[in-house]
């Protein structure tokens, strides 16, 4: 599942959606102009731009499973 936040407007934002609406992959949006606090948790992040685009990994199990496998996050 994705967890795409974006603002009204923004073509790019929209694209994303209807990829994911395409593929029949689930993801949950959020207006960035609805959540003002999200915003300074995105640039905490070092987000600077939308759409903002996270890919639920699961818990704790899923990250342990995900980093014995060698995946690696930079």
């Amino acid at each position: 599942m994705y967890y795409i936040v974006g603002k009204p407007n923004c073509p790019y934002c929209d694209k994303a959606k209807k990829l994911l609406d395409n593929t029949g992959i689930d993801y949950i949006y959020e207006d960035l102009s609805e959540s003002p606090d999200l915003l300074s948790i995105l640039k905490n992040m070092g987000v600077r731009s939308v759409p903002a685009i996270f890919e639920y990994q699961g818990g704790f199990e899923q990250l342990i499973n995900k980093l014995n496998n060698g995946d690696s996050y930079g």
